[in-house]
């Protein structure tokens, strides 16, 4: 039943893909845009499906493994930051009219890092182990300046981390493990609330919604 359930939501998943390889980032025919917060989860969805259906070693013939090569194409060509300060990290957004928000998210890095390690799982192929690291390395340059992955919303952190711990058990470099445990002790010391046992201290942690003393968001007290 969870695998149906998983397959229901990849079936939802196509009907937002574009022919390009975007893929929609809502439904809301006025919302055109095209995430890297939407595509990144979709190629790992496929990827998971595709580890845990696949019936041929062939994974280029796997409608998962095809769905996802798509959309990572699409990310890598139309999202991936080719120049500038922030070269190697993944922009926000594409907007309805084809220009580009080159907003920068710590969850859009994680996912991308996330995909490639799956990617290169399934192909043994190393480029896709490269771009993790490069992203990784271009993540955690960018993250390690002005306190901004503390000011950055720990629902997004969350997934960001989640996905560089899981490249550091394929290819370990301890400045992961450094940015890792370095915003875990800073939020315990910083934002704790000994009183409450939540995350809802007045620090420079940074908040999902609106940053209001005393307000507790579920989504960054999950996420941390």
């Amino acid at each position: 039943q969870y695998l149906n359930d998983a397959k229901g939501v990849f079936n939802f998943l196509k009907t937002g893909v574009q022919p390009d390889g975007g893929l929609r980032w809502t439904e809301d025919p006025n919302k055109p845009s095209v995430a890297t917060c939407d595509m990144g989860p979709a190629i790992v969805h496929g990827l998971q499906l595709h580890m845990a259906t696949a019936q041929s070693p062939d994974y280029q013939k796997d409608p998962y493994f095809q769905f996802s090569d798509k959309l990572n194409n699409y990310m890598e060509n139309n999202l991936l930051i080719k120049s500038g300060p922030n070269k190697g990290l993944y922009a926000d957004h594409i907007r309805g009219d084809g220009t580009r928000n080159d907003g920068i998210c710590s969850y859009n890095q994680g996912t991308p890092i996330g995909a490639n390690v799956l990617f290169h799982q399934i192909t043994g192929d190393q480029k896709y182990l490269d771009q993790a690291q490069q992203t990784a390395q271009a993540s955690t340059d960018y993250f390690s300046q002005d306190n901004r992955l503390m000011k950055a919303a720990p629902s997004f952190n969350a997934i960001y981390l989640r996905n560089l711990a899981t490249l550091d058990q394929v290819a370990p470099d301890p400045k992961y493990n450094q940015m890792i445990s370095g915003y875990a002790n800073e939020v315990w010391n910083q934002s704790l609330n000994p009183n409450s046992g939540l995350f809802d201290a007045t620090s420079d942690m940074g908040r999902y919604g609106k940053k209001v003393p005393g307000q507790i968001d579920t989504l960054d007290q999950a996420g941390l």
